[in-house]
């Protein structure tokens, strides 16, 4: 593959990557809009976590067994153009079991993109690059992270009551992502015609799921990686979807609302960017890492503050930000002849276990006192540093190689 191949590929999937942040992002910072318009409660609002989650691990499923057969780079594509496809239909805001739906077609786009994107990134990465690019990739989750709270708010404003009273705003805000995700399916698409008649070797077909190679895998000591990298996408499923909406009702102020989704991501991305580069052994600061998250997140919530909780948010994304690249990151380098394994089964279990850690979250956070859920994805972290405390690397790590 040419120079400029891979650089197309790593520029394509961080555009798309942003995008898909700013997407899942609706799910949290207009939590208070769609509850309003819908007229829900705090248990009906996690389905649409739920949904989106549940969506996201439907479509990872075919995609890890290899019964689709589509090239990596062409499903690329066709998830982006969904993406395009359910923002215009959201921004209808039809009634709640089909938006319910339509959440559900969004998420299965986004796990696509998420899967493809992680393998791809490891594909055109040299060995010792490997963790870079891939803390690169989701550092720009994160910068989408940051940029969409507020981004999301500011249109959010344009409704005829204001924002946190549904209507246009929501409309116009769905609208305008499904209008971002048009021209990057363009992007993409001519991209794609380029790398077909350029580089027909990399248009790969997703190889059906061998028994004997997701047993080698195992054996060299991915399950406690599994793990942790789906408790860890649990506890950030429900920050994400929580927290701006318990500062928001709680403390009155959706200013902090927005501003503690961003500190958090902007927390993330620093984590995202600089911690691949530092020499830590990968087991302590996955550990470590995620009993720090535990910790302060318990503190942000203790405090019984705004500002305490946004302080909180930006410190927790900073000591764990960087787990679930670094854990997707050692996941393909244990099977480097299968990447794509490695993203997919490590995201449909992230997707599983944030469908139930949402609606468990959601089940026993009373209405009057959202900052419960806060607690649960606490708990969710510290069962990531149990499981991550059973990795062993070494000598069980070279047998998925061998």
């Amino acid at each position: 593959m040419t120079n400029k191949l891979r650089i197309f590929y790593i520029i394509c999937a961080l555009a798309v990557t942003v995008m898909f942040s700013l997407g899942n992002t609706t799910q949290g910072a207009l939590l208070t809009e769609f509850s309003a318009y819908y007229g829900i409660g705090a248990f009906e609002q996690s389905f649409i976590s739920a949904a989106a989650s549940f969506g996201m691990a439907a479509g990872l499923c075919p995609l890890l067994s290899g019964w689709i057969k589509i090239t990596k780079n062409l499903l690329y594509v066709i998830a982006v153009g969904a993406v395009a496809l359910s923002f215009s239909l959201i921004g209808m805001m039809p009634a709640y079991p089909l938006f319910l739906c339509l959440y559900a077609l969004l998420g299965m786009a986004f796990g696509f993109i998420d899967a493809i994107g992680s393998s791809l990134i490891a594909d055109v990465s040299a060995p010792e690059k490997l963790q870079r690019n891939m803390g690169m990739l989701h550092a720009f989750y994160g910068i989408g992270g940051i940029l969409g709270p507020f981004m999301i708010r500011f249109a959010a404003g344009f409704s005829s009551g204001g924002a946190g009273t549904g209507g246009d705003g929501v409309r116009l805000t769905a609208y305008l992502l499904a209008g971002l995700a048009a021209v990057l399916l363009i992007i993409n698409g001519l991209g794609f015609a380029q790398i077909k008649r350029k580089s027909p070797a990399t248009l790969v077909v997703p190889a059906r799921l061998n028994l004997s190679e997701l047993a080698g895998f195992i054996r060299a000591g991915a399950v406690p990686l599994l793990l942790t990298t789906a408790l860890y996408g649990a506890y950030l499923n429900v920050i994400t979807f929580r927290m701006a909406q318990y500062i928001s009702v709680d403390f009155k102020s959706d200013t902090l609302a927005a501003l503690s989704l961003s500190v958090f991501w902007a927390g993330i991305v620093i984590s995202r960017l600089t911690a691949p580069r530092i020499k830590l052994n990968l087991k302590f600061f996955i550990v470590g890492g995620m009993a720090l998250t535990t910790v302060i997140t318990t503190i942000g919530v203790i405090t019984g503050s705004a500002v305490g909780m946004c302080v909180a948010a930006f410190f927790a994304g900073i000591v764990g930000g960087a787990v679930i690249p670094m854990c997707i990151g050692e996941l393909c380098r244990l099977i480097p002849s299968n990447t794509l394994l490695a993203s997919s089964s490590a995201l449909l279990l992230l997707y599983v276990v944030q469908l139930a850690g949402a609606l468990v979250a959601g089940a026993f956070t009373p209405g009057d006192n959202l900052g419960v859920g806060l607690y649960f994805a606490a708990a969710y972290a510290l069962l990531g540093a149990v499981s991550a405390a059973f990795y062993r690397s070494g000598e069980q790590g070279n047998a998925a190689r061998t």
